[in-house]
């Protein structure tokens, strides 16, 4: 376990990776020596079989992937070693986790790219910079918006209308920068032709393969995953034990919340519910292009989703039921699924080195196995603007504002009975909207309702609030500001070797 305080790197060149990147390939080898003889069984057959089975099904679709995807690929090596993200266009802090896959595969291994396209879609787009009125500014472009509860999954990718449109504003707003460095990462990136793929996640990662050019590694989407045999024997496995899963995984999330004094019921996920449709199960089921939580009564055997009829429980990985149950996988079942079965030695980001603290205690009370050791990697890169004044402190008190104003919460030090109160509400209400069950109507009114109790708790803050802003303007008002310092700008908009130069950075002292 990664005991250590994790956090993304605070000023640009910082990068993170623990543990040190001497120790990643001898580590990713003691946990492929571990994991390959473990003889406890999982749906019955022991999990080292179900390893060996999930791994050439992984290595295989993943080849599948890469080829219908016109990426070039040369997989080789002992080892398999994965890292995985949402279809987005990645900032650098995850683009550093794509090339240190790269760099380790290359040197024993089989890099394998896991596309998450299982979680639920958000706006698919590119927050850019641009120069309005004399002083740097950031836009958002939106390449393609979801209805609610789609996941990734299923999305088409854009027609090459819409493709064209997206560049032609993104165009607009680079034109106004004149940093030479910006424009001519940008014009590499916008003279490709778009990728000839159907769906929008394949589409977005072969605008990002194209762009490192020819890697190691494969990719491979978790909707495929979660089709083969050893994810169904791995579902069947936690399914036949659901209470006691379900009361391991509360209270180890519980314990978490407490040790991280998070508040909140929904960080990092939340609990598993007990109640009139059964018991919910850690994974989602995609009905009709939406994503759907998944019940199990324990009497009658059968799996239940919100607006779907009964499902007999399947009986074995083979049963044809699971083509009709198109089941996923939710966060932690995700990376409990890969890291068990699948890599040698997972790279996560930041946020999923956090709650994987969590998978770590599930995998050793439920699966009675000690979790394989992971490792975290993220970097910070700024794009080349124009030297502002102070811009660390500039970002830090956007940040702080930021929070007085949209989780005010999290800056009350002790929280009054009513004010705990007026959270619990607003997190009530935050579940509410996450179900995916209400009109759009009614996800707007509970929208508003949410804008109204931040409005009510950020009232003992208006001081700190006005100070904080009085600090922010007496800034130098001619430097870029937060824009100049924002961490989130999309790859295309860096020079590759910048990012190259992190990786070796991290690596410092060698494999």
């Amino acid at each position: 376990m990664i005991d250590r305080p994790l956090e993304i790197p605070p000023r640009s060149g910082d990068v993170l990776l623990v543990p040190a990147g001497a120790e990643l390939l001898d580590l990713a080898r003691q946990n492929r020596a571990r994991l390959d003889e473990e003889r406890r069984p999982l749906a019955g057959v022991p999990l080292g079989e179900i390893r060996r089975r999930a791994r050439a099904d992984a290595l295989a679709l993943g080849r599948a992937y890469t080829a219908d995807a016109d990426l070039a690929a040369s997989p080789g090596g002992d080892l398999l070693l994965l890292t995985g993200h949402q279809p987005v266009f990645a900032h650098p802090g995850i683009w550093a986790k794509y090339l240190l896959l790269d760099r380790l595969a290359a040197r024993g291994g089989a890099g394998l790219a896991v596309v998450v396209d299982s979680d639920e879609m958000e706006e698919v787009g590119a927050d850019v910079p641009t120069y309005a009125g004399g002083s740097l500014a950031r836009r958002r472009e939106v390449l393609q918006r979801p209805e609610p509860d789609e996941p990734y999954e299923g999305q088409a990718a854009p027609t090459a209308q819409a493709w064209a449109e997206f560049l032609a504003r993104i165009d607009r707003h680079i034109a106004t920068l004149p940093e030479e460095a910006i424009r001519r990462a940008w014009a590499g990136f916008r003279a490709g032709s778009p990728p000839p793929v159907a769906s929008l996640a394949a589409f977005i990662l072969a605008l990002r393969r194209r762009y490192e050019r020819p890697r190691h590694l494969l990719d491979v989407p978790i909707s495929a995953l979660a089709e083969t045999e050893s994810f169904r024997a791995f579902f069947l496995h936690i399914a036949a034990e659901a209470e006691s899963f379900r009361a391991i995984h509360n209270r180890r999330l519980e314990a978490y919340r407490e040790q991280q004094h998070i508040r909140t019921e929904a960080q990092p996920f939340p609990n598993l519910e007990d109640g009139p449709r059964g018991i919910e199960l850690p994974f989602w089921s995609v009905a009709e292009g939406r994503r759907r939580r998944v019940f199990l009564d324990p009497d009658a055997r059968t799996l239940h989703g919100a607006g779907t009829d009964p499902v007999a429980l399947p009986a074995d990985p083979g049963d044809p039921v699971f083509a009709a149950l198109r089941l996923r996988p939710r966060a932690m079942t995700l990376t409990a699924f890969l890291r068990l079965l699948v890599a040698d030695l997972f790279i996560h980001g930041v946020s999923g080195g956090r709650y994987d603290r969590v998978t770590d205690a599930v995998c050793a009370d439920f699966f009675q196995v000690a979790p394989p050791a992971y490792a975290v990697a993220s970097a910070t890169l700024h794009l080349p603007f124009r030297a502002a004044g102070n811009p660390e402190e500039r970002e830090r008190l956007q940040r702080l504002i930021q929070e007085s104003r949209h989780n005010p919460e999290r800056l009350l030090a002790e929280p009054t009975a009513e004010q705990q109160a007026v959270i619990a509400e607003k997190w009530r209400l935050i579940r509410r909207l996450k179900e995916g069950t209400l009109s759009r109507r009614a996800r707007r009114a509970l929208t508003q309702e949410i804008r109204a109790l931040n409005e009510r708790l950020s009232v003992p803050l208006a001081p700190r609030l006005a100070a904080l802003e009085a600090r922010l303007a007496a800034l130098d008002d001619r430097g870029p500001g937060e824009a100049a310092t924002y961490r989130g700008y999309p790859f295309f908009l860096y020079q590759r070797e910048e990012v190259e130069a992190l990786v070796t950075k991290m690596l410092a002292g060698g494999i």
